[in-house]
């Protein structure tokens, strides 16, 4: 079972390539860095990063054996 990390660890695993995912009730969110991405540019289909995002939501690395 994949274990949830803090908001920063997630944030570090994007910046270094790896997809991260945000899951709120009843939503979830799989952010997936592209070649050129800023780590300030989070955004999966239509929804982008925001501070409920950061305070709510239960944090995983998809590519993490944690």
């Amino acid at each position: 079972m994949q274990q949830p990390v803090d908001f920063l660890t997630a944030a570090k695993a994007y910046s270094e390539g790896k997809t991260i995912r945000c899951e709120r009730p009843h939503n979830f969110f799989t952010f997936t860095t592209c070649v050129g991405d800023a780590l300030n540019f989070f955004e999966s289909g239509n929804h982008i990063l925001n501070c409920a995002d950061v305070l709510e939501g239960t944090w995983y690395v998809e590519d993490s054996n944690e």
